[in-house]
Formats: structure tokens, sequence, C-alpha cells
């Protein structure tokens, strides 16, 4: 009984699933226009810009504590 239970919610499961796919795969609903594209740009490339000036300010911060610390050990040599 147990099995029979099983192998009923699977069949359930993929044919919800078959039915389901083509629907939400339409890339377009039919009321937009031709040219009018539903990608959402905006949200991955605000996100890249962001990482890259957080990443150019902590290459920038170490650039400059790498160059006093450079400076700081060769005016201490010069002494």
């Amino acid at each position: 009984m147990k099995l029979r239970y099983t192998k009923y919610i699977t069949v359930v499961c993929v044919l919800l699933l078959v039915l389901a796919v083509p629907m939400l795969a339409h890339a377009d609903s039919p009321d937009n226009p031709p040219g009018d594209p539903d990608v959402p740009v905006d949200g991955g490339l605000s996100l890249l810009i962001t990482a890259g000036v957080g990443y150019a300010i902590k290459r920038t911060r170490q650039a400059k504590k790498s160059a006093v610390q450079s400076s700081s050990t060769t005016n201490n040599h010069q002494l």
C-alpha cells in the first residue's frame, strides 16, 4: 500500500512539472511589444559596479599603507 501511494505521488509531481514548466517558460507575454525586453540588467550590473568600487578602494588603501610603511622603513635606515 505504501509503495502504491509513493508511486502515485511521484506520478502526480512529474505531471505537474511537465505541465507547469512550459507555462513558466514563456519569454514574453502576448501584451508586450516586440521591442521591449524583459531583462533585469540593473540588478546584476549594480552589484558588479559596487563590488568593483569596493575592490578599488581596498587596493588603494593597501597601496597607500605599503607606501607609508616602505617610506618609514627607508627613513629609519637613513637615520
